[in-house]
């Protein structure tokens, strides 16, 4: 058939209008004979644009993207798809490869199969995404992968694995980074990377899921043994002579590790963040297994339960006298804080407190035991003539409050009784020597009639200071130089030293932790003025001591 003039000019002038598009359209045959349109998109390519075969087009592909593109050719012609969208690399003749979007129809007429389609240049749109990407999944400061990241990670792991997990966090670390600047974390970046090279398969990798908590994930197995060894390697690290150029000591490095399937049913980051918390606690490397199990779960458990225990008043008090060392009589009572919870049972002070100090609970639960030991002594003096003190631990942190004799004096005042009936033993008072408010606080309660008790001395980093700018009405030696008198000379000396500056100023001096009648005689003979201990009288609750 005559070909109509007509229609041939029309088609030239439809080509010119695709060469006017910004993407570039194209025909394939059923030979495979291409014919690309839009010769200015691509003219930047190194192909024939007339009897262009698919593998002159295919030849420009990155190498990655080829495998791809050949089965998504296999899978149209076999499921006889129409239509087919895909995304690969091209290389440009300066070289350089741009992002393509091919869109592909497949077309049967009069017996005859053909393709069109068009090609689009989405290099920006791969550029914008992937560095949103970037974005989402990385760390500003380090450029390590995020908590977001891991979060992702972890979730598309099955938890069958037998892979690990280290949590590595730095203690003050604010403080190294204010001393120091960014190279601080630079630099122990830098040795965590080397540890990873070190130690671990290549497929581990590192991540930043806290201001300063890393993570490490080892997706391979790894025997127990030297999953310990790993962590203790870790930490050593910051202390060896290979790396003493980093600041950061390894006392403040704690690790907690977790094998991967013990994530099962458990919110991955809260866990690790617990086991690293306890590791930091502990002063030692923590393993998430065993009775180590049931110790985080207990501590968090307490963490969660106390503030709550503490406003709904059920945290309760025993009390331990403290008697005169000639003739026994009973001159004051501890006020010991107790609590029973409903789960775990008994929790002891030496669980409770520290935790109650960490979480901002200190000043609440040092409240309510000054209550509940008011109360006591006003039951206590309907039932006996006599009229012991009670004493109070008050800690550190409370002192920090300029409030805090304030309120006490209302408190004690409130129960209608005189503030000399109170006595508040101060603990940790090394940390006095830094806290120029807590001593103002020390001496505002000795102005309202309140008398003061050194605890603990003798112990750690009790402070010598104490001694002689607080005014304190009693000294309490600590338990383990109680003992230890019982057999050293050198302590015994300084028992008898403190005996004889108390008696020159008019402290009282108080052995605590008498156990036996030999360790009693033993510091009787010292001089010393009051006795406490299990020997003498065991805590108990309120109600044995209000007995008649």
């Amino acid at each position: 058939m005559k070909e109509n003039p007509h229609q041939l000019a029309m088609l030239d002038k439809l080509i010119h209008i695709f060469d006017s598009s910004k993407d570039g359209l194209w025909y394939m045959g059923d030979d495979n004979t291409v014919q690309f349109y839009n010769s200015t998109f691509y003219e930047q390519f190194d192909l024939p644009l007339v009897n262009s075969l698919l593998d002159d087009w295919v030849k420009l592909m990155h190498p990655f993207d080829k495998r791809a593109f050949d089965a998504r050719v296999k899978s149209q012609k076999e499921s006889n798809t129409d239509r087919v969208v895909s995304q690969y690399r091209v290389q440009t003749r300066d070289g350089k490869y741009i992002w393509i979007e091919a869109t592909g129809l497949i077309v049967t007429e009069n017996n005859e199969t053909y393709m069109v389609g068009c090609h689009r240049d989405i290099t920006e749109q791969k550029l914008l995404t992937e560095h949103l990407s970037y974005a989402i999944y990385h760390e500003r400061e380090t450029g390590l992968f995020n908590r977001k990241k891991w979060e992702d990670d972890i979730s598309e792991s099955d938890l069958l694995s037998t892979g690990v997990v280290y949590g590595v966090s730095i203690e003050h670390l604010y403080h190294y980074q204010r001393r120091w600047g960014v190279k601080v974390m630079h630099r122990f970046v830098e040795i965590l990377e080397a540890c990873l090279h070190s130690f671990l398969p290549r497929e581990s990798k590192l991540y930043r899921i806290s201001s300063h908590v890393f993570v490490v994930w080892c997706r391979s197995e790894i025997s127990t043994d030297m999953t310990s060894y790993i962590g203790n390697a870790l930490k050593n690290v910051f202390s060896s002579d290979s790396y003493s150029d980093s600041v950061i000591s390894g006392d403040d490095i704690s690790i907690g590790i977790i094998h991967e399937r013990d994530f099962a049913g458990q919110d991955p980051v809260s866990l690790l963040l617990k086991t690293v918390e306890y590791a930091r606690i502990n002063k030692k490397i923590s393993m998430y297994t065993n009775d180590i199990k049931k110790n985080i779960d207990r501590y968090f458990a307490i963490i969660d339960a106390l503030g709550d225990a503490i406003a709904r008043d059920e945290i309760s008090i025993e009390l331990q006298p403290i008697v005169d060392a000639k003739n026994k009589p009973i001159i004051s009572f501890e006020a010991l804080a107790r609590w029973t919870h409903s789960e775990l049972g008994m929790v002891r002070p030496d669980e409770f407190i520290p935790i109650a100090e960490q979480q901002g609970h200190i000043a609440s639960l040092g409240l309510l035991v000054l209550r509940k030991s008011c109360q006591f002594l006003l039951d206590y003096d309907l039932k006996h003539s006599e009229q012991p003190s009670i004493n109070v631990n008050v800690s550190v942190i409370q002192l920090l409050d300029g409030e805090f004799a304030n309120q006490v004096e209302s408190i004690v005042r409130g129960f209608g009784l005189m503030p000399h009936r109170v006595i508040f033993e101060i603990t940790e008072s090394h940390l006095l020597d830094f806290e120029k408010r807590g001593v103002e606080q020390l001496h505002a309660l000795h102005r309202r009639g309140f008398y003061l008790s050194l605890d603990d001395f003798g112990a750690g980093l009790s402070s010598l200071t104490s001694l002689f700018r607080l005014p304190l009405l009693q000294i309490k030696i600590d338990k383990d130089l109680v003992w230890e008198s019982l057999s050293s000379t050198a302590c015994r000396d300084l028992i008898l030293y403190l005996v004889q500056h108390c008696q020159s100023h008019g402290i009282e001096l108080l052995a605590e932790g008498i156990e036996t009648k030999e360790m009693e005689q033993v510091i009787i003979d010292t001089g010393v003025s009051l006795l406490q201990g299990f020997g003498i009288y065991r805590p108990a609750p309120v109600s044995v001591w209000l007995k008649s």
